[in-house]
C-alpha cells in the first residue's frame, strides 16, 4: 500500500505531501481496519524524504473511505494546523467531480440545506444506522407565500455549488464546489437535495435503506451487469482540483494541485463518452467563518470539526485572482536520502 502511496504522490517539498488517495482505503482506524492512510504515513515519509528520515507526516483533512483524489499531508504540526484552519474557513477551495444517476434540474445552481446526523430505526430488512440527513432551518407557508425560522433546528450549515458538465439522461457527469466541509455533504445534497444520488452510493440512494443502489435498465445493460451485482458499483466522488491559500513561499504563495480520475471512474466516462471539460472558474463566498450555532460534528478530531465554528482569525477574503503555483504532475522538491 505504501508503493501505491507513493506512486500516487502529486507533490512534495519540505513542509507539504500531497498525494492521490486511491478508492477503498480508509484514513483512520476503525472496525478493526489496520490499512489506513494514517498508518502507512510514517513509511510514506521513509519513501518520500529517506529511510532513515524521522520527518512526520499530519493529515490535514479527511476523505471517506470510497472517495478518491487529493490528500494534504504536513511535515509539521504548525502547517498541519495552519491547514486545517484554512478548511475551518472556507478558504481552501475544492473542486469535485461526481458521475450521478438522473440528470440535475436545473443544470446549475447552489444547494444551501442544513444537515446533521440522525439514526434511522430498524425495520425488517435494514438494520438501525446512522445517516446524515437534511435538517431545514425554515418552514416554508404556502398560504403567506412566507418563510418562517424554526426552533432547535440544530443543524450545520452545508452549501454546495453544482453545475453539470454532460449528462445521457440516466447518467450525468457533475462538478460540484462545496463551501463547507460538513459530513457526507455532497453525498446528501445530491441524494436528497437534487434526487441525482451518486452512482455507486448504496448508502444514499434510498432513504431508510442500505440496500443496493437500483439502476436504470439502460445503465445495468451499459456495465454489462445483473441488478443482483449492482451493489459492487464503486463510488463515482473524485476530489479533482484544491487551491491552498499561502502555503508557498515566493512571489506565489498560492498553490493549486489537480489529480487524475481513477481507473472505476475513466472507464465510465469512456462508456459515456464524457470529458470532463476545462476549468470554469470557482464559486462561492469562501470569506472567513465567525458566526455559528452548530456543534463539533467530532469534538475528539479535530479532522472532524464542523467548519462553521467561529474563528479569531483576522485573515481576509482570499482574492482569486492572485497567481497561483500550479501542479498537475508529479513535482518532488526534497531529496531522497538513502543513508
Amino acid at each position: 500500500m505504501t508503493k501505491l502511496l507513493r506512486k500516487n504522490v502529486i507533490y512534495a517539498d519540505n513542509k507539504l505531501v500531497i498525494f492521490n488517495k486511491p478508492y477503498g482505503l480508509p484514513m483512520h482506524d476503525g472496525d478493526g481496519t489496520k490499512q489506513t492512510v494514517k498508518n502507512v504515513l510514517p513509511f510514506l515519509s521513509k519513501m518520500v524524504y529517506g529511510i532513515n528520515t524521522d520527518i512526520p507526516l499530519h493529515l490535514c483533512h479527511r476523505l471517506d473511505k470510497n472517495t478518491t483524489g487529493i490528500t494534504i499531508c504536513s511535515t509539521d504540526a504548525e502547517m498541519a494546523d495552519y491547514v486545517m484552519g484554512l478548511f475551518r474557513q472556507r478558504r481552501v477551495l475544492r473542486k469535485y467531480l461526481a458521475v450521478v444517476v438522473g440528470e440535475p434540474e436545473p443544470m446549475k445552481g447552489v444547494v444551501d440545506m442544513p444537515m446533521s446526523e440522525s439514526i434511522v430505526s430498524a425495520t425488517k430488512s435494514t438494520k438501525r444506522h446512522s445517516r446524515m440527513i437534511i435538517k431545514p432551518d425554515h418552514r416554508y407557508d404556502d398560504a403567506t407565500g412566507k418563510e418562517y425560522p424554526l426552533r432547535n433546528a440544530g443543524g450545520h450549515t452545508a452549501i454546495t455549488h453544482y453545475r453539470t458538465i454532460d449528462t445521457t439522461g440516466d447518467l450525468s457527469l457533475v462538478e460540484l464546489q462545496p463551501q463547507t466541509t460538513v459530513k457526507h455533504q455532497l453525498r446528501v445534497h445530491m441524494a436528497d437535495g437534487l434526487s441525482c444520488p451518486i452512482l455507486g452510493d448504496h448508502k444514499y440512494s434510498r432513504y431508510g435503506s442500505l440496500a443496493p443502489q437500483v439502476l436504470p435498465p439502460r445503465v445495468l445493460r451499459m456495465f454489462n451487469i445483473p441488478h443482483s451485482k449492482s451493489r459492487y458499483m464503486p463510488l463515482h466522488l473524485h476530489l479533482q482540483q484544491v487551491l491552498i491559500p499561502g502555503v508557498l513561499d515566493g512571489s506565489k504563495p498560492n498553490m493549486v494541485v489537480g489529480s487524475r480520475l481513477p481507473f472505476h471512474f475513466s472507464r465510465t466516462l469512456n462508456l459515456l463518452k464524457m470529458k470532463p471539460g476545462a476549468h470554469e472558474g470557482w464559486e462561492g463566498d469562501h470569506r472567513p467563518v465567525r458566526n455559528t450555532t452548530a456543534e463539533p460534528l467530532r469534538q475528539d478530531n479535530d479532522l472532524y470539526t464542523d467548519p462553521t465554528r467561529s474563528q479569531t482569525s483576522e485573515t481576509s477574503a482570499f482574492d482569486q485572482t492572485d497567481d497561483c503555483e500550479k501542479v498537475f504532475r508529479t513535482r518532488i522538491k526534497v531529496k531522497y536520502r538513502p543513508t
